[in-house]
């Protein structure tokens, strides 16, 4: 949830920088705004990670590994094999 509240905030300040620094002219508040935009990436990319470590280690999240879109590829089955013995592969 973090992460979509920070991600929300990025065209909000954008509106900022545009506003107080562009509109204005003024250097010091657009590279004061732009490394705040900055510090906002940081916090959707922790964010984001954050979270994923926390549904990894429950068992929630698909493998890393798994780059496959098979319809069990979100599954934490293993695939059932196909007719002839020979299992599933992408």
């Amino acid at each position: 949830m973090a992460h979509q509240v920070v991600e929300a905030l990025v065209p909000v300040m954008v509106g900022v920088v545009i506003d107080r620094a562009i509109a204005t002219g003024d250097t010091s508040a657009l590279i004061g705004s732009l490394a705040l935009v900055a510090l906002l990436f940081v916090a959707i990319s922790s964010a984001f990670r954050i979270g994923f470590r926390v549904i990894s280690r429950a068992g929630w999240a698909p493998s890393t590994s798994s780059v496959s879109a098979s319809p069990g590829a979100y599954s934490t089955r293993p695939a059932a094999p196909r007719p002839g013995g020979s299992p599933a592969s992408c």
